[in-house]
């Protein structure tokens, strides 16, 4: 019985350990395994773009097109079709094609229709109509008479009313003297609000764990940008302003990122005329463990993490402070 119990038990846990195996594995495909993606494009006259993305050696694709001032998109997992807006387009014409062709109304289905119609008769001028009976008919009532006596008693409550004498209020200096004064006060409290919370930045700025920080988020960027460029890149730009200075200028700031690029990509300026035409081509691969791995160095770092306890600290002070 025991042997039993064990045997049950090893084989629940090589079934544990087969599950976490293919947790794991997933996971560091996911981490691991690149996302590849290629850009096409040209503009000679109307832009004609592609746009595509790859994932598991093709098992899921994404792909995008703009041409002839017409977008579409599709995407496919292994041998399914997700999405395609390329169909649903063509789809809804092919419908209202169909519903137009089915309703057809015939002439004789009018006839039949207007024939089944009842015909209403209207009534004549002949026939007399009901006149109402003088009995029915009653009198208005008549206004009842206001004694004489009351009219003079109301007099004098009025004429004792207007001799009351009502207290007057502040003067108009007066009032215009207190609004100025209300509005003095309001701009010197929004003075003094603006100007503590400048100082709380310049004292969150100046911190050493800001600049830490900052450093940090640099180094980041950079790996992250370093990790997702292009790794092949060609084109050809033909180029030129109305203005052979701005043609000029553009390509001295251009040259300024000829490290970048070199010679994958060919400026040709034109002097000449305004022109602008040209194809551009890149390709390059993502993978997701170069963001997991600097989101967790983030949540590790003590000077991100100290300066998100300053500036909770000294937001919780203004808020008692003006509470």
């Amino acid at each position: 019985m025991i042997h039993i119990i064990l045997l049950i038990l090893k084989i629940i846990g090589f079934i544990i350990l087969g599950i976490l195996a293919l947790l794991l594995a997933i996971l560091l495909i996911a981490l691991f395994m690149p996302f590849k993606y290629e850009f096409s494009g040209g503009f000679h006259e109307k832009p004609d773009i592609t746009v595509k993305l790859r994932w598991l050696f093709g098992g899921l694709k994404v792909q995008a097109a703009f041409k002839d001032n017409t977008f579409g998109a599709r995407a496919s997992l292994l041998w399914f079709k997700i999405f395609d807006t390329q169909k649903n387009e063509v789809e809804p014409e092919v419908e209202a094609d169909a519903a137009n062709e089915a309703v057809v109304i015939s002439d004789a289905d009018i006839l039949e229709e207007a024939a089944d119609i009842p015909v209403r008769k209207e009534p004549t001028g002949s026939e007399p109509k009901p006149q109402k009976e003088v009995s029915q008919l009653t009198a208005p009532p008549k206004p009842e008479k206001v004694s004489a006596e009351i009219l003079p008693n109301e007099k004098i409550k009025q004429e004792k009313k207007k001799k009351e004498k009502t207290p007057k209020g502040p003067g108009l200096f007066q009032r215009l003297s207190d609004k100025i004064q209300g509005f003095v006060d309001g701009v010197g409290g929004k003075v003094e609000s603006i100007e503590n919370k400048w100082n709380s930045l310049l004292r969150i700025w100046n911190a050493t764990c800001t600049q830490n920080s900052i450093a940090f988020v640099k180094k980041a960027l950079l790996s992250i940008l370093h990790h997702i460029r292009p790794r092949k890149l060609r084109g050809q730009i033909h180029f030129g302003m109305e203005k052979p200075s701005d043609t000029g200028k553009i390509l001295g700031y251009s040259s300024m990122l000829y490290s970048w690029y070199g010679d994958n990509i060919q400026l040709i300026p034109d002097f000449e005329q305004s022109v602008f035409e040209g194809d551009l081509y890149f390709r390059g691969h993502v993978q997701l463990y170069i963001f997991v791995f600097w989101a967790l160095r983030g949540l590790l770092n003590k000077d991100i993490r100290k300066l998100i306890k300053y500036i909770k600290h000294i937001k919780n002070k203004e808020e008692t402070l003006w509470q």
